[in-house]
């Protein structure tokens, strides 16, 4: 099982990529500087501030082994959240768009692990309750085989 190994290969991906940190809020920083908005939970400082859209976060995931007598791997489920504040779904949409242009059957350097294939199983446009913010649930399936 290597839930945590995929999560740092898919977010080493994300925030390497310069389009897609600078589609993303310049707004989020630590003691270096700016930081891409690229998080492993959703944040919930700066939640109701419009400057700190869009952002991208990892959700849950689920893994399903696949263990042989001599081999083991895995294929994990992978949400990715696209966050937006701006009036319908364009944005995220367009995020979305260029976080699939990466991933979508691209190589991913796993630690301990050959990575397969990656594939997106599906993206839903949803409103979040509070009536401002829109997202977009990406779940991705990520097929590795332990080296």
């Amino acid at each position: 099982m290597r839930s945590d190994e995929v999560q740092t290969a898919i977010y080493g991906v994300l925030s390497g990529n310069a389009a897609l940190v600078a589609s993303l809020s310049q707004s989020w920083t630590d003691s270096l500087g700016t930081v891409p908005a690229i998080f492993a939970a959703t944040p919930q400082e700066n939640f109701d501030d419009d400057d700190f859209y869009p952002f991208v976060s990892f959700g849950e995931d689920d893994t399903t082994p696949f263990d042989t007598k001599d081999v083991n791997g895995g294929e994990d489920i992978v949400q990715l959240n696209v966050w937006t504040r701006t009036d319908g779904y364009t944005e995220a949409k367009g995020v979305a768009s260029a976080v699939y242009d990466l991933l979508q059957k691209q190589d991913l350097t796993i630690a301990s692990a050959n990575h397969i294939t990656t594939n997106m199983v599906s993206v839903a446009f949803v409103p979040d309750p509070d009536g401002s913010t829109r997202r977009g649930l990406m779940l991705f399936n990520v097929v590795y085989q332990d080296e």
